[in-house]
């Protein structure tokens, strides 16, 4: 068999198929877009939920069935719009709970009802034992010590590792740490936001969240710089 059908049959299997909304793949933007100002910025012609039920019907028994019976809000939050590696376009990466659709580990289900069963700073180290470890000489990053995991992670799907909201580069600096000052020299993982590059992102026997090198508590500064 020639070279480049093993490469394309082997592509296959290395790389996810996108699946493509209908919509897109007619390239029928106008569906739920329209144009608006000089830059054709494409904005919705209708809320999110008005724009899904032109094509998606809520009240169909299997559309219940698959949602668990909760009415869904914001159809965006768990599906892409546009593409995706499944059939259904939900994001790549999922919590456990949502995946398995045991919607019930975290929600009181009652009618329409999303409610959580208890205080989101408890139900997510109901779970995640390994990451309730507090001990007084760690440090902690401040939404984890105070249980709002939510702070940087979706509870249901993201397009990001670990779902995380926004990208590790991004992450960090939206909302929370301000961007450090834009001096003319930066030191590199500075530059790029690879903040997790030195520090660690729940908690560390270290000031500032330092990595901990070799599972032991750094002893100097200096330990953590000659690793690159």
């Amino acid at each position: 068999m020639h070279l480049s059908i093993w490469l394309l049959i082997l592509a296959v299997f290395i790389f996810p198929i996108k699946t493509i909304s209908e919509e897109k793949e007619e390239k029928n933007c106008n569906s739920c877009h329209e144009d608006h100002g000089k830059s054709n910025i494409l904005v919705l012609k209708a809320p999110i939920l008005e724009i899904c039920a032109q094509c998606h019907d809520y009240k169909e028994d299997d559309f219940k069935k698959m949602h668990q019976g909760i009415f869904i809000k914001n159809c965006v939050k768990c599906h892409n719009p546009h593409a995706g590696t499944n059939d259904k376009l939900i994001y790549t990466n999922q919590h456990t709970p949502f995946l398995k659709r045991q919607c019930k580990d975290c929600h009181i289900q009652n009618n329409d009802t999303t409610k959580l069963k208890i205080p989101l700073t408890q139900i997510c180290r109901s779970c995640h034992i390994e990451k309730n470890i507090l001990n007084q000489e760690s440090k902690y990053h401040l939404p984890f010590l105070a249980g709002q995991c939510t702070s940087c992670h979706d509870p249901h799907t993201s397009e990001n590792p670990n779902i995380l909201k926004l990208n590790s580069e991004e992450l960090c600096i939206t909302g929370c740490h301000l961007p450090i000052r834009n001096e003319k020299n930066e030191h590199m993982p500075v530059k790029t936001r690879e903040c997790l590059k030195c520090h660690l992102p729940h908690q560390s026997s270290n000031k500032y969240l330092l990595k901990i090198l070799n599972n032991k508590k750094m002893t100097a500064l200096n330990d953590l710089c000659q690793e690159c």
